[in-house]
């Protein structure tokens, strides 16, 4: 029987090229699924576009080169909730997440959920909407705006990171549970009992963004992998 060492989690991030040209859109179509390339062609701005078909693409580098399988016949699924699962593959849960520059990846035997988020200005009276009570306190327990949106995106990418762990999207009301990131790690509290308990971390993989993971197991990695965009690329073309 496998303990909760043995059981493997990847962490991979690229980082888009600063120039997003509708030429090298053709070469990255031709990497992915029929399914991504219909799904990318419902985008109405290119850094969409981008973002949804680099995510496959991340993936596919993460099945062949981290894990070993062959992701030549790759097709996905959706659970009732809309989470995406990889068909005919078994005890393999896989999550991605993109915003801004940035795509990362998530690839366990067990579930896992990842988010990222560029930080910039919102209202933060959604987390009235959304945030528990304790969150919501120490959202406006922060003295500046800086301090405020940076804790704001810390809370928000951890929630996000345990509803896609979890594979039931917002139909999991966020006010359910409550996370707080601290320096030593983070704490979850679960005020809805027949939600699992997780365990989440948080990643420094940008100074202008937040990114969290949430899996099933206690073993994250110490650092999510980076790979140059243009290394993925040319790696994902010779399977």
């Amino acid at each position: 029987m496998k303990t909760e060492s043995s059981f493997f989690v990847k962490l991979l991030a690229t980082k888009l090229p600063n120039r997003l040209d509708e030429f090298r859109l053709n070469e990255l179509i031709s990497l992915v699924s029929l399914q991504r390339k219909s799904r990318a062609s419902k985008f109405k701005f290119i850094e969409d576009i981008y973002q949804s078909l680099t995510g496959e693409i991340l993936l596919r580098y993460g099945l062949q080169n981290k894990i070993g399988f062959n992701p030549d016949h790759l097709h996905f699924s959706y659970n009732s909730y809309g989470k995406p699962v990889l068909s005919g593959i078994e005890n393999i849960d896989f999550s991605i997440s993109h915003s801004g520059n940035w795509v990362i990846v998530g690839l366990s035997e067990r579930a896992i959920g990842v988010d990222t988020e560029r930080i910039h200005n919102v209202d933060t009276g959604i987390a009235d909407l959304y945030f528990s009570e304790e969150e919501c306190k120490i959202v406006k327990s922060c003295s500046d705006r800086r301090t405020l949106m940076e804790t704001f995106y810390r809370i928000w990418t951890l929630k996000e990171a345990y509803i896609k762990a979890i594979g039931k999207g917002l139909s999991c009301p966020l006010s359910t549970f409550t996370v707080i990131p601290g320096v030593s790690g983070v704490s979850l509290k679960l005020s809805d009992q027949v939600l699992p308990r997780m365990f989440l971390k948080e990643y420094d993989l940008d100074p202008e963004y937040k990114c969290a993971v949430c899996c099933e197991i206690d073993s994250l990695p110490a650092e999510i992998s980076i790979i140059k965009f243009e290394t993925l690329v040319a790696e994902v073309k010779t399977y």
